[in-house]
């Protein structure tokens, strides 16, 4: 059997050139984990800034709908707004019933609509999983007291309603032709529509 030999040449050679090769393997590593941490940063940053502007786009469309849906509810009939035998009324007109009012605005918009006796939703487009209307609940007594005992526009973004979570902006609904609050309409985005 003949030995192979290699040549002290070619041996440092190939020596140099892997210690060539690890040097560049070290140099590429802490070049590029810089750049990772950076790449990482500007993600973060862009997710931040693009979840600011969906915010701010949302609560613009909100209250643009919020002053539509008062204004719309106000016309829908001359007179009082009233509440009895578990309806509610403006002037004769029982709103609790007409849900096709309530529809219409809310597919004109794409959001959900509900209009509040004190605490109490009293109508609403809102439906159960058996599609009932969810009239006869009530709202967040924190809402409450913002809206409706403050007198103040109420903005979230994580209103629990029926299990499913909203966008909400709520306003204070005032007696016809007086500044006496006499409960609160809602506008709400579906958070699954975003």
């Amino acid at each position: 059997m003949e030995k192979k030999t290699v040549e002290p040449n070619k041996k440092k050679a190939a020596s140099k050139n892997r210690t060539k090769f690890g040097l560049m393997k070290q140099l590429l590593l802490v070049a590029s984990v810089p750049m990772l941490l950076i790449f990482l940063a500007g993600l973060a940053s862009m997710w931040f800034v693009g979840s600011q502007i969906i915010e701010n786009m949302v609560k613009h469309e909100l209250s643009a709908a919020q002053y539509a849906f008062e204004v719309s509810v106000e016309k829908i009939s001359t007179g009082a707004f009233g509440y009895k035998d578990g309806m509610f009324y403006k002037g004769n007109r029982n709103i609790t019933y007409d849900t096709e009012f309530f529809d219409n605005f809310s597919n004109e918009v794409d959001l959900q609509v509900t209009v509040f006796w004190g605490d109490l939703r009293v109508a609403t487009s809102l439906c159960d999983e058996n599609g009932d209307r969810l009239t006869g609940t009530t709202a967040d007594p924190e809402i409450y007291e913002q809206v409706v005992v403050q007198g103040n526009d109420y903005y979230s973004n994580h209103v629990e309603i029926a299990g499913k979570e909203y966008y909400a902006m709520y306003s204070p609904l005032y007696q016809n032709k007086s500044e006496e609050i006499i409960g609160m309409t809602f506008v709400g985005l579906d958070k699954s529509n975003i």
